[in-house]
């Protein structure tokens, strides 16, 4: 999905992860809605993302509340024309054992990190379904993989709403709505200003740009992999998407594809890689051991040149008129690029995934696809087994 001009909701969009997500968005051209129960602090990030140029209109309202998903579904007709994207993002958490959490908290849990989230997304559907390229970004929590003591009211809450957008994603499958769930780890927030767990214990919070980073990421990833039409064998992308939720949109969508994208150079392991590795940190052990060209042929990234040599003859067939600039530009380019390039493959391969004696040299993939960062439109042709490279 290209987010340039797409209209977007956050919800709990006046600081923490929602603001730092609008700011992203914000920066590559997206039309934004935010949304909060508090009205000085909503007003402040609007201000804050219209003087860095950004479109970003505020609605003070409660989510929880009948009125207040009315008040704010109208203001995204009112002020947007419409809605392409809702980010369910707002929530709230009570730490503590749970005999000493209040029936009235373990219900506001409840009904802000669930039940809010699923009635919004029902209201919102119609919407959604209109744009054409509608999208739902769930924002849950590492709680909901893995209950953390203390935090059982807001980890049961939170799986639930990841198994909510797990089922309306296969439900909505094919009509122009995809979901998104994401699941972030402890962030820099002012919600866990209060916690006292540091390093001492193995516990570490994550820049809240890099959540919101990875956010954005997850979006274009996850309505692109809806696009494909068959199993995909490998995911194969640079270190811009070396993001967990890739990584797990990947998964989501094809349990048994190869996840190859090159790690950042201050990537480290996960806490579960002596236990139980990752296929991020099997990236990193090969690397740590045999350097990253080792890794490279190792893991098939090094096909990637080669795709990226076809591209670069496109660029000089298109012109400078379409080259860099702008995200918008290098889509629009890219996903020329990518058309022409699915049409060759119909009528003869590139030499590098044609049969060599008698087996396609590219591993165990009968076709090579090329994604673009915006909708292809129809030009994939349905196949067997896919290698996804994004560019």
């Amino acid at each position: 999905m290209d987010v340039h001009s797409k209209r977007i909701l956050v919800t709990g969009g006046s600081s923490g992860i929602g603001l730092a997500t609008a700011q992203a968005l914000g920066a590559k051209g997206a039309r934004l809605l935010l949304t909060a129960r508090r009205s000085g602090p909503l007003q402040a990030a609007v201000e804050q993302l219209t003087a860095a140029g950004i479109e970003a209109h505020g609605l003070a309202a409660d989510v929880a509340t009948g009125d207040g998903r009315a008040a704010t579904l109208a203001a995204a007709r009112d002020r947007l024309g419409g809605l392409d994207v809702l980010i369910n993002n707002a929530g709230g958490v009570r730490a503590g054992r749970l005999e000493d959490t209040s029936e009235d908290e373990i219900r506001a849990m409840i009904e802000v990190d669930l039940l809010a989230p699923i009635l919004l997304t029902r209201a919102a559907l119609p919407d959604l379904r209109r744009s054409g390229d509608g999208m739902v970004v769930n924002i849950t929590s590492a709680a909901a993989l893995i209950g953390m003591p203390f935090y059982a009211t807001y980890a049961a809450a939170k799986a639930g709403l990841a198994r909510f957008g797990e089922a309306m994603r296969r439900e909505l499958k094919g009509e122009g709505v995809h979901l998104l769930t994401v699941y972030p780890g402890a962030t820099d927030t002012q919600m866990m200003a209060t916690s006292q767990a540091g390093p001492e214990v193995g516990f570490s919070k994550e820049p809240v740009s890099a959540v919101a980073d990875a956010i954005v990421d997850g979006i274009v990833v996850g309505a692109l992999l809806d696009q494909v039409n068959g199993p995909v064998a490998s995911f194969t992308a640079d270190g811009a998407y070396d993001q967990d939720s890739v990584y797990g949109q990947v998964a989501a969508h094809y349990p048994e594809a190869s996840v190859i994208v090159l790690p950042r150079s201050s990537a480290v392991p996960s806490n579960t890689a002596q236990m139980a590795p990752t296929m991020r940190d099997r990236h990193l052990q090969i690397i740590a051991e045999r350097g990253r060209i080792a890794w490279q042929k190792a893991s098939g990234y090094h096909w990637r040149a080669l795709v990226e040599t076809d591209i670069s003859r496109f660029k000089r067939v298109i012109g400078d008129g379409l080259r860099f600039g702008t995200d918008r530009r290098r889509a629009t380019e890219v996903a020329i690029a990518a058309g022409a390039l699915h049409r060759m493959l119909e009528l003869g391969r590139p030499e590098y995934v044609r049969p060599h004696n008698g087996k396609t040299r590219w591993p165990g993939c009968g076709r090579l696809l090329i994604p673009a960062t915006q909708s292809l439109r129809g030009t994939l042709p349905d196949h067997d087994r896919w290698a996804i490279h994004a560019l």
